[in-house]
């Protein structure tokens, strides 16, 4: 790569960081553990509007209800506090 298309990339990384660190914070900000559903919802949401902007065409696939043994569910739940 050339550094013509280093310095473009560059400047278009720069030009992008708050847009980025903004997108990610609200991301991180949406309780979406494994056990809640409507959180994930919301962050496949903000992904599907994302990605459509960039002239994707998405898919959201519901997963339906997520099942874990028990003691994987317990000891998530004495970890994180999940319910």
């Amino acid at each position: 790569m050339d550094d013509f298309w280093i310095a473009k990339l560059k400047n278009f990384v720069d030009e992008k960081k708050h847009e980025s660190i903004a997108l990610l914070q609200k991301l991180v900000d949406i309780p979406s553990t494994s056990f809640d559903v409507g959180g994930i919802q919301k962050v496949a949401q903000i992904f599907q509007t994302e990605f459509q902007a960039l002239g994707f065409q998405v898919e959201v696939v519901d997963g339906g209800q997520i099942s874990y043994p028990r003691e994987q569910k317990r000891e998530h739940i004495k970890q994180f506090g999940a319910h």
